[in-house]
């Protein structure tokens, strides 16, 4: 890479807070970007509940637009993991986060 080829990296530590960082030269590997923590109270199993709720919640007639926002604010940290570490196929994140592909989201 030249030095004047720089590349700009999204680091997202919480929903509001997105860091803009230009690296010298391109990362090795996703294993040093930050992860966000999960909500306080809440491990990888309590908010993989939250996450099949929100599943079954998609599945309703009626939605609760409020409710999902509120689940996926929740569930940040866990989708977040999810996609960094595995890099999931589209079609599989689709499968596991549906709310995520609405639009309000």
């Amino acid at each position: 890479m030249s030095s004047q080829e720089k590349t700009l990296l999204r680091v997202i530590l919480t929903e509001g807070d997105i860091r803009k960082v230009t690296l010298a030269k391109k990362p090795d590997s996703v294993d040093n970007l930050v992860l966000p923590t999960f909500p306080d109270g809440h491990n990888d199993d309590s908010l993989e509940l939250v996450r099949k709720e929100i599943q079954d919640e998609m599945k309703m007639r009626t939605l609760s637009s409020s409710l999902l926002a509120q689940k996926m604010d929740l569930t940040f940290a866990l989708r977040r993991k999810e996609i960094v570490e595995s890099t999931p196929a589209i079609s599989d994140v689709l499968e596991r986060w549906p709310a995520l592909f609405r639009e309000p989201q």
